[in-house]
């Protein structure tokens, strides 16, 4: 019930709180699985959910933390990719739904918000490398809800759609953080850094972010100090 529901939510932001990553999951696998049972429970997980899960494993500030919040990112993925499927097949025949239909879960795809959070984890960590592959995923993620997007809509214009995919879209602190983390590994950086902290620049603009004054400098005094 509410109350039930609202001790849940009391106590997954104090485990937040307090970086007990192992049992926000928990608590949130338990949540889902009563929501996906339906006579339990018809509180759903959210984006908010996962990101307070996600902020326990920041508190944390561990590689154990952030390996594992990137384990759950990806059964985040795959357990959306299933809700998927069933609802195609509900699309297709949406006449004959039989009962027992397993329950459809929304907002339970992680955002480029989320994976911002763990992104930033790993650069706090000084592991910008580790950082980079979660912004990739979510540059990946966002293309392909965008090019579906223009299939499914080349004729009108869906602005709630639209805003929808942007939430996907990774912002422009998450590169601006990796580019700092990376110009920032070695003293004097090498070469390598120096070029990958160039790529993560230009893939920045491609993403429709532009670099400020610093970002630029940052890349530059890079590459002066090339080892």
């Amino acid at each position: 019930g509410l109350v039930g529901s609202e001790m849940c939510i009391r106590d997954r932001n104090r485990l937040a709180e307090l970086g007990q990553y192992e049992l926000a999951e928990t608590m949130f696998r338990r949540l889902l699985t009563d929501y996906l049972k339906g006579e339990i429970s018809n509180v759903q997980p959210d984006e908010v959910t996962i990101n307070t899960v996600l902020k326990s494993h920041v508190k944390a500030h561990a590689e154990a933390a952030a390996v594992s919040a990137e384990r759950f990112l990806d059964q985040l993925d795959n357990f959306y990719e299933q809700q998927e499927q069933i609802r195609k097949k509900n699309r297709n025949d949406i006449h004959n739904v039989p009962n027992g239909t397993p329950r459809i879960v929304y907002e339970i795809q992680p955002t480029a918000r989320a994976r911002g959070i763990i992104s930033n984890l790993w650069v706090q960590l000084r592991q910008p490398h580790r950082a980079w592959t979660i912004i990739e995923k979510a540059e990946s993620v966002y293309h392909e809800k965008e090019k579906l997007f223009h299939q499914q809509h080349a004729a009108t214009t869906n602005n709630d759609s639209i805003s929808t995919i942007k939430k996907f879209r990774p912002d422009h602190i998450s590169y601006r953080q990796i580019i700092g983390a990376l110009c920032k590994m070695e003293d004097p950086p090498t070469s390598d850094l120096a070029s990958k902290a160039e790529e993560v620049g230009e893939r920045m603009c491609k993403m429709g972010h532009r670099l400020n004054l610093l970002t630029c400098n940052t890349i530059s005094v890079s590459y002066t100090h090339l080892t």
